[in-house]
């Protein structure tokens, strides 16, 4: 196993980075970063220069950290050269690959996965979550109300690196205060904003398109990001399936609240809007989450964008009418 070159995979992008922040500081010191990191995306940039970074020696660490992001988009050319590096690698250097998802099935990655340590970094439940989030505040000297994570999480989806952003700008608001609370992150977010995010919500399980429609919109004024917005309503589908299946296997509400860690007011929620959807459609729903989600990130004007998602929305809508297809079918 090769101990210069790893492999970090998964969709955690913030246990991801963790693990990517620790390994580079064992090699380099904060105050060499600019001389001896160097942190490149795959398809933006040439593999000779992958290379030249490869194999230039450290200035002022024990040992260079090259961070090559994304490698699935790393083309065939691209691919046999790292595969050729990851034989023979430079003794002076530390590569580090990251990439999302792993295809066994194609030769790059398995080959990868048997010479390099790897690690998989899949997404995490919402009671870790919580809990990697209270760390986070503590180690900020801070204590977290549940009810304000909560509200985080609502606002922000299940995307740590957000939530931690969000915590740094609370840490400066609350000042000497030693906890945050609920209202502290209605005062940082906005009242208005985080109705309009329930109002997305509600509209949206209760299957009113006029007002799930005019929700988003306000949210777009408000200069929410189109994919803020589509992960939190991802989210949201994903509770209505999850409290969905529990009720099917005979779950009583106390006890779906126990199994998912969700504010009680939330689960009920969940619960009246899942009888709305059937099983399939709800599993549909976010498959055509997640292709939308791909749309978004290819990059759009913002006018295309608000199409996208209106499209999307009214799509859910219509899977009402047509039983449970596939979307796009």
């Amino acid at each position: 196993m090769n101990a210069s070159v790893y492999l970090f995979s998964g969709e955690n992008e913030y246990f991801k980075k963790q693990r990517v922040d620790k390994l580079v500081n064992e090699f380099v010191e904060q105050s060499a970063y600019s001389f001896d990191k160097d942190l490149l995306y795959s398809g933006e940039i040439d593999v000779s220069t992958i290379l030249n970074k490869l194999y230039t020696p450290p200035l002022l660490s024990k040992k260079r950290v090259v961070i090559l992001k994304d490698i699935h988009k790393l083309n065939e050319y691209e691919r046999r050269a790292i595969l050729k590096y990851i034989d023979s690698p430079s003794p002076t250097t530390c590569l580090i690959l990251t990439t999302q998802k792993i295809d066994l099935q194609k030769k790059f990655f398995k080959t990868i996965c048997e010479k390099v340590k790897s690690e998989d970094f899949r997404k995490t439940s919402t009671h870790s979550r919580k809990m990697a989030i209270g760390n986070y505040a503590m180690d900020l000297n801070l204590k977290i109300e549940d009810g304000a994570v909560e509200l985080l999480e609502e606002y922000l989806g299940p995307n740590l690196t957000a939530i931690t952003n969000e915590i740094k700008k609370l840490q400066s608001y609350v000042g000497d205060k030693d906890t945050i609370t609920e209202s502290d992150v209605k005062a940082i977010v906005g009242e208005s904003k985080i109705e309009d995010i329930f109002k997305l919500q509600d509209s949206v399980g209760e299957r009113k398109p006029r007002e799930a429609i005019e929700s988003l919109n306000n949210l777009l004024q408000w200069g929410e990001k189109p994919l803020s917005i589509l992960l939190r309503l991802g989210t949201f589908f994903l509770h209505l399936l999850e409290v969905k299946s529990l009720l099917q296997k005979g779950y009583t509400p106390p006890g779906i609240l126990n199994k998912l860690h969700l504010k009680s007011y939330y689960v009920k929620k969940c619960i009246r809007f899942a009888n709305n959807f059937s099983e399939i459609e709800l599993q549909n729903i976010l498959y055509h989450t997640y292709k939308t989600e791909l749309s978004l990130k290819a990059g759009f004007s913002k006018k295309k964008t608000k199409v996208l998602l209106e499209t999307y929305i009214t799509d859910i809508f219509q899977r009402g009418k047509n039983g449970d297809r596939r979307f796009g079918d």
